[in-house]
């Protein structure tokens, strides 16, 4: 495939087009949830008017201060230890590091990432 100005030119609109409808859905998706959801703090609301059938969704964010955590973990009950799962990650810079004959390679999946992209106008 050929790059071209005229590619890189409707790339850059395209990013820019897209930024500005993110925004706008944004803005948009908070004040009708705002009128729908109105206090309700946590679950599904539905909202049926104008033909439409609209189900907004309030969320609750939790997470782990692993800090804390790991400072109270000793004093908690079994069925306080059972309401944490715990997730594997990989260090890629540990990972990078191990020689080729690893056995731990076994255990990882690699596949192809999407490219990153960056395009400015030079010296205007």
């Amino acid at each position: 495939m050929e790059v071209t100005r005229e590619k890189m030119q409707d790339w850059m609109d395209a990013k820019e087009a897209l930024s500005e409808a993110k925004s706008k859905e944004l803005e948009l998706r908070l004040e009708i949830c705002e009128g729908i959801l109105k206090e309700k703090r946590k679950g599904t609301v539905h909202f049926k008017r104008f033909g439409l059938d609209a189900a907004a969704v309030a969320k609750v964010n939790t997470k782990v201060d692993e800090k804390e955590l790991k400072e109270i973990f000793p004093k908690l009950s079994e069925e306080e230890k059972a309401c944490i799962r715990y997730k594997y990650e990989l260090v890629s810079k540990e990972y990078s590091k191990l020689p080729d004959d690893s056995i731990f390679h076994q255990a990882i999946t690699t596949k192809p990432g999407m490219p990153g992209l960056t395009i400015k106008e030079l010296g205007e």
